[in-house]
């Protein structure tokens, strides 16, 4: 906001000008000093005259390229160390204390690399240069994470974390007060343009790392939310990740048996920069469910927020499944609460969450909106294709463990094996997620254009890319403009409907594919 949008009347009225955080006012002087000189508080001030000016001054250590759509991220130690972690999390505690106009206390956990301890605590002292508090819960699963942050009433959250990138990628997510993720349009990006431009120091705080212990209250919560679970022998692929501590930690209080499978506490994990699941634990988790005789078993990956989960007969589950098992044992315990799911999700879905009584409601298959969902449209649950499991009880966060206690407490209370309870779920013939490489953006964009003249008569709607819909079956169609890529899935009432769909659409696509 321009200074010529403040009023006469509020600068003859009260401190003329004021830095956001700050309880002095300023000078008209001082104030148009500290933009001359770049003050990083500026950039959020309702008096600032200027245009925020990306990168083009400042500090050439803080890269651009590490502040993305959803997270901050890079490569150590070139784009990610201690000098930069030091001066991110200074920049996120002007940010924070500007937009919160107060002290307030930031929750701080980590994965398991090597390095990420370190970098919290260094972030923490950052934090505290600037005037907030730290609290380390130490390495933990984003769950675990929510939980701390709202029982400690902190002012927000930030978890350092590659996700499941190679082990020498490393970075920060941020959880804001209400339980949503910090965006790049939400408050990244400002963050960034102040650690670009702060002058760089050490911190001058002498206060002690404050720490919480959260794991016995979380293993407490957690067990609360499924009390009917029945003894059960689950298989555990934690990926070397955090969730194979914390998982079997957890289900030990539980009549749940944890038969554990990349496990191990190192965290040195050679499952990291492999699409998850990979293919070892595919093969490790379905050699320890058959010969263990177990019920069901689940995957997660590194840093604890994607899962996958298995049948008795070790055959991975489609997530729309899951999340429907999910979501009716959710509604035995809250009939009529709303459901949001990803729109590409099978028809059963929605089908089963009217006959329960409960809302099932459409979502754009991206976390951000899904966990928006939770918050602004009062979800008790949400899903996506992924493998992402989110709840209303952790502000919208994902919770693959209580996704799995609730898969648990499904079997316990149906009293039949996984795969029947699955089967009746997979009444329709669905393709699945299907990725087709044009040669150029421009034969991409034709060939939708073709498969929008072909379908024209058929009700459609655009909430997400296309979903065409026809009395027996439906198709879903995404292309990003100047992309090659199109996304389609298809579903039939029957697997000839399915196919019969299928092959119209890709006979269209192919066509453009092979066109000169």
């Amino acid at each position: 906001m321009k200074a010529s949008k403040v009023t006469i009347k509020e600068k003859n009225n009260g401190p003329e000008r004021r830095c956001p955080g700050e309880r002095y006012g300023l000078t008209e002087a001082i104030c148009k000093a500290r933009q001359a000189n770049d003050y990083p508080k500026c950039l959020m001030c309702p008096f600032y005259e200027g245009t925020p000016d990306d990168f083009a001054v400042g500090d050439p250590k803080i890269k651009k390229s590490i502040f993305r759509s959803s997270h901050i991220a890079g490569e150590m130690p070139d784009e990610i160390n201690e000098y930069v972690m030091r001066k991110i999390g200074a920049a996120a505690g002007q940010y924070l204390k500007a937009r919160n106009r107060s002290q307030g206390t930031v929750v701080l956990a980590c994965d398991k690399r090597e390095p990420s301890r370190n970098l919290s605590r260094i972030f923490g002292e950052g934090l505290k240069s600037s005037g907030m508090k730290a609290a380390h819960i130490g390495p933990a699963m984003p769950d675990m994470l929510h939980y701390a942050m709202v029982k400690n009433k902190g002012s927000s959250a930030a978890f350092i974390s590659g996700c499941h990138a190679r082990l020498e990628v490393n970075g920060i997510r941020f959880i804001q007060n209400d339980g949503a993720p910090m965006l790049f349009n939400s408050g990244i990006e400002k963050i960034g343009l102040i650690a670009h431009r702060m002058r760089p120091g050490r911190s001058h705080s002498h206060d002690k790392n404050e720490t919480l212990r959260v794991l016995p209250d979380y293993r407490s919560f957690m067990i609360e939310q499924t009390p009917q679970l029945q003894p059960l022998k689950v298989v555990i692929d934690g990926s070397s990740g955090i969730g194979g501590e914390v998982i079997p930690y957890v289900l030990a209080k539980t009549p749940l048996k944890s038969i554990k499978s990349h496990c191990e506490p190192e965290g040195k994990s050679k499952l990291l920069g492999l699409r998850f699941p990979a293919g070892q634990v595919n093969t490790s988790v379905q050699q320890a469910i058959r010969s263990e005789e177990a019920h069901l078993g689940m995957a997660i990956d590194y840093d604890g927020d994607m899962c996958v989960f298995y049948d008795e007969q070790g055959m991975a589950l489609r997530s729309d499944v899951a999340g429907t098992i999910i979501a009716r044992e959710i509604l035995e315990q809250k009939p009529q609460a709303r459901i949001a799911y990803d729109l590409r999700s099978t028809a059963a879905f929605r089908e089963e969450i009217l006959r329960k009584g409960g809302r099932p409601l459409r979502s754009r298959p991206l976390p951000d909106r899904l966990n928006a969902a939770i918050l602004d449209k009062s979800a008790e649950y949400a899903f996506d294709l992924s493998g992402r499991h989110m709840f209303k009880a952790f502000s919208g966060g994902e919770s693959p463990l209580l996704a799995l206690m609730m898969v648990c407490s499904a079997v316990s209370r149906q009293q039949k094996p996984l795969s029947s309870i699955v089967e009746a779920l997979q009444r329709y013939s669905y393709s699945g997620l299907i990725t087709h490489e044009m040669p150029t953006p421009e034969k991409a964009f034709a060939a939708v254009n073709a498969l929008i003249d072909e379908f024209v008569d058929c009700e459609k709607d655009e909430l997400d890319g296309i979903t065409f819909r026809f009395p027996t079956w439906w198709f879903y169609l995404k292309h990003t403009p100047e992309s090659r890529i199109i996304d389609i899935c298809v579903e039939g009432r029957t697997a000839d409907e399915e196919r019969a769909g299928r092959d119209t659409i890709e006979e269209i696509i192919r066509g453009y594919q092979n066109r000169l």
